[in-house]
């Protein structure tokens, strides 16, 4: 169920029925608890920021992960070298 009310129609047609004065704490009533509902709706939610600093985590990881990957490889392949020369030297 959708509802597109804004406070100024909510108050208008409280305070025919409930007063004036009702009508005013009610409206505020109802703006804080849809105010404290969104906020712990999305508190979870990832900001910019975060996906920001999670991303440079991610790449500075990876980056270190192909490092890693490199180096093991460059050390392989010398390994290698030094064997196959040794054969061929003998």
């Amino acid at each position: 169920m959708d509802l597109n009310i804004t406070d100024t129609q909510l108050y208008e047609a409280l305070r025919a029925r409930i007063g004036k004065e009702e009508a005013e704490l009610l409206v505020t009533h109802v703006k804080l608890q849809v105010k404290h509902e969104v906020e712990s709706q999305t508190r979870g939610l990832a900001t910019n920021e975060r996906l920001a600093q999670l991303e440079t985590a991610l790449v500075r990881e990876f980056n270190n992960k192909l490092l890693v990957y490199s180096m093991g490889t460059v050390v392989a392949t010398i390994i290698s070298l030094v064997i196959l020369a040794q054969y061929f030297i003998k």
